[in-house]
This record gives structure tokens, C-alpha cells and sequence, in this order.
């Protein structure tokens, strides 16, 4: 908050040495201050957004997420993926092993089920997985709580028949 004041006070300085005290006290960023010390361009942008901040941030909306998404925003994302399947494959269609990248709340999971023998989605925030394994018909879907990249590379043998990044 103080690297905020700061940076709203024109103190240039002041604010990236608070915004590094921060980053310094907690390597993780869940607060996010990466992202500060890029906007004052103290910092790669590249690298700004820390895994732990993503995952405090949406830990903090999971419970209110899914229905924004749907309810104020329209998303229709997994009817869609569920329908393009079944327009390309049929009814039969069937996938062996499924990743959904990012899960969130598991809608896309949920809706993709039922042509997938088996099912493994993973996000980063633990709150929203809470809300994925929630669903009643999220039965039988692996849920993990890792990065893209190293739930990947950690599973490097591994094969899958259809992937989808679904942004739910």
C-alpha cells in the first residue's frame, strides 16, 4: 500500500524502494508487487505477474467467478467446445486422456466430460479447484493445482488426446 501511495504522490523512488521491500518479504508476490515495479518500468513486464500473485487473486474472486462469468458476462465457452465436438466427431466422440489447461472453476471440464475416459484439469489457485470439485458432475475428473509449464514438463511422458484452455 505504501509503494501505492507513493507512486500516486509522483515519488518515483520512494515507490519502488516500498515496492521492492514487499517483493523482498515475500518472493511468492502474492501482492503483486512485480506488476508495480514494471508499471513504474522497474522491471521486466515480461516477468511481472507472478504465479503467486494469479493464484491469490483468484483464490480471492473463486467463489464469485463462475457466476460472474456466466450469469453478468454471457460466457458460453464449454457449450461451445461441447458443441464443435460433437459436430466434428458425433455423439461417439472419445478421447483417451483429456487436459484442461487452466481449469478455473471446471466448467469447460464439466462440460467436456462425458467424451473423455479420463480427465485431468489444473489451475493455479487452489480456491478455484475448491469450486471445480464442487460440481456434481465434475465425478472422475482429476483436479491438480499447478502451473502450466510444470505440470507439463513434469509430465513430459505423457500423451493427450484433446487439450483445451478454456478460461473457466
Amino acid at each position: 500500500a505504501l509503494g501505492g501511495v507513493r507512486a500516486a504522490l509522483g515519488e518515483r523512488e520512494e515507490a519502488r524502494a516500498a515496492f521492492q521491500r514487499a517483493l523482498d518479504a515475500d518472493p511468492t508476490d502474492e501482492l503483486g508487487a512485480k506488476v508495480q515495479l514494471a508499471r513504474l518500468g522497474e522491471a521486466p513486464v515480461a516477468d511481472a505477474i507472478a504465479a503467486g500473485y494469479v493464484a491469490a487473486l483468484f483464490d480471492q474472486y473463486a467463489t464469485a467467478f463462475e457466476s460472474s462469468l456466466v450469469e453478468r458476462l454471457g460466457y458460453s465457452g464449454p457449450a461451445l467446445l461441447h458443441a464443435a465436438i460433437l459436430a466434428q466427431r458425433g455423439p461417439q466422440a472419445h478421447f483417451a486422456r483429456c487436459l484442461d489447461l487452466g481449469c478455473g472453476t471446471g466448467l469447460a471440464g464439466v462440460a467436456l466430460r462425458p467424451f473423455c475416459a479420463s480427465l485431468i484439469g489444473f489451475d493455479l489457485s487452489a480456491g478455484m479447484l475448491a469450486q471445480a470439485r464442487a460440481h456434481p458432475a465434475a465425478v472422475g475428473i482429476a483436479w491438480h493445482v499447478a502451473d502450466i509449464r510444470s505440470f507439463l514438463t513434469d509430465r513430459a511422458g505423457g500423451s493427450a488426446a484433446l487439450a483445451v484452455a478454456a478460461w473457466s
